[in-house]
């Protein structure tokens, strides 16, 4: 189990990107680019959006080095940082094999179990996602992780698109992370965004009003 602690902001200019990686330093940090990688995601949630409206992520997560499901507990918002407990496990599974109680034993669904109960799962959310990595790093060790993410949501209702930027951190101070956040704010003309792309494409799709 590990706390998540990241800044989320809204991109409205694909312009943004080509500027932040274009950069060599940031708050102090020499900026180090890990590369571009594409993931896909498949959300979880009951009929009547249990998960969407207790802000309670389950997450299948599909690259190239394997899958991984992901439980994360509701975000809490200190002075525009969110935090919330994640729990991650590696699972050589399918999206279907959730909502069938073969993998409850899994620590993210118990987690889940403890947080929600025993409610009945079906994938509601498909999201591909097109992650570009860059590590603010100090002394040869990364304190921070900022990635620009190129999204398309896909659901029953068709598809939407959306640009974020997230900057979480790696062991650094919440300090430095607000510095970094302020800096490329106030650089690119940022918005703060939501705690979760899942309530996004619901939104967007029309999913949950």
């Amino acid at each position: 189990m590990v706390m998540e602690t990241e800044l989320k902001f809204t991109v409205h200019d694909r312009a943004v990107f080509d500027g932040v990686r274009a950069m060599k330093r940031i708050g102090g940090y020499d900026l180090v680019d890990r590369g571009a990688a594409v993931h896909t995601d498949t959300y979880f949630d009951t009929g009547d959006l249990c998960m969407f409206n207790g802000k309670v992520i389950l997450r299948m997560r599909a690259c190239v080095d394997g899958t991984v499901l992901t439980f994360k507990a509701q975000a809490r918002s200190y002075d525009g940082i969110y935090r919330r407990v994640e729990i991650n496990e590696p699972v050589d599974i399918t999206p279907e094999a959730i909502g069938s109680g073969a993998c409850d034993d899994l620590p993210p669904m118990t987690a889940l179990r403890e947080q929600v109960g025993d409610i009945a799962l079906a994938p509601s959310l498909t999201v591909r996602n097109n992650r570009h990595t860059i590590h603010c790093v100090r002394e040869g060790l990364p304190q921070f992780e900022i990635v620009l993410d190129d999204v398309t949501f896909s659901g029953p209702r068709g598809e939407a698109h959306a640009l974020e930027l997230e900057v979480e951190s790696l062991g650094g101070s919440d300090d430095d992370l607000s510095i970094i956040g302020r800096e490329l704010s106030e650089r690119f003309n940022l918005a703060p965004a939501g705690p979760s792309k899942y309530i996004l494409g619901m939104k967007l799709l029309g999913n949950a009003e």
